[in-house]
């Protein structure tokens, strides 16, 4: 009997180490998003003619501009977007920034979780990760919306080959796959789990 009580204790410690950890590996993959292109304005011709990676997007929610940091993070592209699209780039700079905030909130809390594990902080976890996901369901829509704005009229003089595209629903898929496996796991393991 005690044996078996033991072998319990060891699978559920695994469990919590490996939900844990795998936090760690979930916050990397969501800020290395940020590489990617939030906008861009995609040509079947041509690729990729323009585009602002989420980096971008934080810089120009301080700034409201991408100018000083295309030395850094690429072009930059004050145009077109900053140019033609000024109000999605407001919304867009914001809801990247606070998704940005959020996940270092996420990263924080895993870490606290890995030095002990805590069914409360891993309860705060998960719903933190379905609110990262909200967020980048909003960047999704904000950068699709921008094909109704004067990009593609003035700066793609309505080329139909052009259109504005987004890399944001793999943050996003990153974020909800990773939110509905800790629901998975704080539902099959609550009543097991101790502080």
């Amino acid at each position: 009997m005690k044996q078996n009580d033991k072998k319990q204790l060891t699978s559920s410690q695994e469990k919590k180490k490996i939900c844990a950890e795998s936090g760690v590996i979930v916050a990397v993959a969501l800020l290395l998003c940020y590489f990617f292109g939030f906008s861009y304005v995609y040509n079947t011709e041509y690729g990729v003619e323009a585009g602002v990676n989420g980096w971008n997007y934080i810089f120009a929610c301080f700034s409201w501009t991408f100018k000083s940091s295309a030395s850094i993070y690429g072009d930059g592209l004050a145009v077109p977007f900053n140019y033609y699209a000024k109000y999605f780039v407001r919304i867009l700079s914001i809801a990247t920034t606070v998704s940005f905030v959020t996940i270092l909130v996420f990263t924080v809390l895993t870490v606290l979780n890995i030095v002990k594990f805590n069914k409360k902080i891993e309860i705060a976890s998960m719903i933190i990760l379905y609110v990262i996901a909200f967020i980048f369901l909003v960047c999704i829509v904000t950068a699709l919306a921008m094909n109704g704005s004067d990009i593609l009229p003035i700066y793609c003089s309505g080329n139909p080959k052009c259109s504005i595209a987004t890399l944001t629903f793999i943050p996003f898929s990153v974020s909800l796959i990773a939110a509905i496996s800790h629901t998975v796991f704080i539902r099959k393991s609550l009543p097991t789990l101790d502080d």
